[in-house]
C-alpha cells in the first residue's frame, strides 16, 4: 500500500491488518489441504483405467502431405557430438574424410539431452530424481552443486579447475634452444601489479580434452616465485585478460598458477607442468605470455621449453620449441618493472 500525503500512518496500519486478515482467511488450514490432495488422488486412480485406453499417434505416424515426388525429408541420418570435443571448425567437420565413429545417431526434431538419454548416456529425467543426475549447462552451477561427477565428459575432459591427472606428469626434457625471459621488479612495484610478457602465439583451436604442458626452470640468485605462464587475450593492451586466474589453471600438483608457485626442485632444476584447458574450449588459444607479479623487488630469470598442447590420443601440437616460435615485442621500462628481455639461448650455455 503506497504512502501518500493524504493518508495517515494509522490508516495505513489498519489497511495492512485488513489485508493480512483477508489473506489468512483465504488460505485453508492444513487439514483441508490434505483432504483436497486425497480427493484428487482418488479421482486420478479412478480415471487410470480409462486413460490406459487412450492412444496418441506419434509424430512419425502423421503423413507428410503436399511434398514433391523428389523431396528429401531431413528426418533420419543425423549425428551429434559435443562442440567442446569436436571444436567449431565447420570446414573440417564437413569434409568427406571427417570420421564420426564416436558420434551419437539421432533423428530430428529432438534436443541434445533427449538424444543422450536415448543412447543411455543420461537417465530418463522424468523418472524419480534422475533429473538430479544430469549436469546443468552452467559450469559454475555444476561445481556449486557437485553435478560434475554425473557428466559423461570428466573421463575425457581436461578440467581446468582441478589438478591434471598424475599419470600425465613426466620428466622435463629441455634440449637445444630454450626460452629465457628476464624482468626486474623495482621497489616501487605493488603486490597487485602484474607484467605480462608475450613470447609466442597460437592461432589453432584447443578442445575440452586438451592439456597444455611445458618445462620451466628459474636461474639461481634471482626471485624464486611470483611468476607464471598463462595464455591471454589482449583487446586492451594496458590490461590483457589472463586465462589462468584464481580457481582456474591448476597443474598436476594442485597449484594455482596465478599464485606464482616456485618450481619444486628450486633454482637450477627443471620442472614439468601440465594444466587442463577445458574451461576455454573450444576456442582459438591466442597469445602466450609469462606473467610477473610485483610482490617482491628483485630480478626474475625464467627458462621455458617444450610448450605444447597435449591431446587425448597422446599426440602433441607445438607452440614454442625454439627461436622460430618466438613472437614478442619490446616492453618499455616503467617505475614498477624494468629490464625486460626475451631471447632464446642454448641449453648448454645455462650455468
Amino acid at each position: 500500500m503506497p504512502v501518500t500525503a493524504d493518508r495517515s500512518m494509522e490508516e495505513i496500519e489498519q489497511g495492512c491488518r485488513w489485508h493480512c486478515a483477508v489473506v489468512k482467511h483465504l488460505i485453508p488450514p492444513p487439514q483441508k489441504v490434505l483432504a483436497l490432495l486425497a480427493t484428487t488422488l482418488l479421482l486420478m486412480v479412478d480415471l487410470l483405467p480409462a486413460a490406459t485406453n487412450l492412444s496418441f499417434p506419434s509424430v512419425d505416424a502423421e503423413p507428410l502431405s503436399n511434398l514433391p515426388a523428389d523431396a528429401f525429408v531431413l528426418h533420419d541420418g543425423w549425428e551429434i557430438r559435443e562442440s567442446a570435443i569436436t571444436g567449431m571448425d565447420g570446414a573440417r567437420i564437413s569434409s568427406p574424410e571427417f570420421k564420426t565413429t564416436s558420434w551419437y545417431s539421432t533423428t530430428v526434431p529432438t534436443t541434445a539431452l533427449a538424444a543422450l538419454v536415448r543412447h543411455g548416456v543420461y537417465p530418463d529425467p522424468y523418472i524419480g530424481l534422475n533429473n538430479m543426475k544430469i549436469p546443468d549447462a552452467c559450469d559454475a552451477f555444476n561445481r556449486r552443486y557437485d553435478l560434475e561427477k554425473f557428466s559423461h565428459l570428466p573421463n575425457q575432459a581436461a578440467l581446468t579447475h582441478l589438478p591434471a591427472p598424475q599419470k600425465l606428469d613426466a620428466k622435463p626434457a629441455p634440449e637445444g634452444e630454450v626460452l629465457e625471459i628476464t624482468a626486474t621488479v623495482t621497489d616501487d612495484a605493488s603486490p597487485n601489479e602484474r607484467l605480462v610478457v608475450p613470447f609466442a602465439s597460437f592461432d589453432g583451436a584447443v578442445y575440452a580434452t586438451d592439456y597444455i604442458e611445458y618445462d620451466v626452470m628459474i636461474a639461481p640468485g634471482g626471485l624464486k616465485s611470483g611468476f607464471f605462464y598463462s595464455p591471454f587475450k589482449s583487446k586492451d593492451k594496458e590490461k590483457p585478460t589472463l586465462d589462468f586466474v584464481r580457481g582456474i589453471g591448476l597443474d598436476q600438483f594442485g597449484r594455482e598458477q596465478v599464485l606464482g608457485p616456485a618450481p619444486q626442485g628450486g633454482p637450477g632444476v627443471w620442472e614439468h607442468r601440465v594444466i587442463g584447458l577445458e574451461s576455454y574450449a573450444p576456442t582459438a588459444f591466442g597469445r602466450q605470455g609469462m606473467v610477473f607479479r610485483g610482490n617482491h623487488p628483485g630480478t626474475f630469470k625464467v627458462y621455458l621449453d617444450n610448450l605444447q598442447i597435449l591431446h587425448t590420443d597422446g599426440t602433441t601440437t607445438p607452440i614454442w620449441l625454439g627461436q622460430k616460435d618466438t613472437r614478442t615485442q619490446a616492453i618499455q621500462d616503467t617505475k614498477s618493472f624494468q629490464g625486460v628481455h626475451v631471447r632464446s639461448v642454448p641449453l648448454a650455455s645455462i650455468k
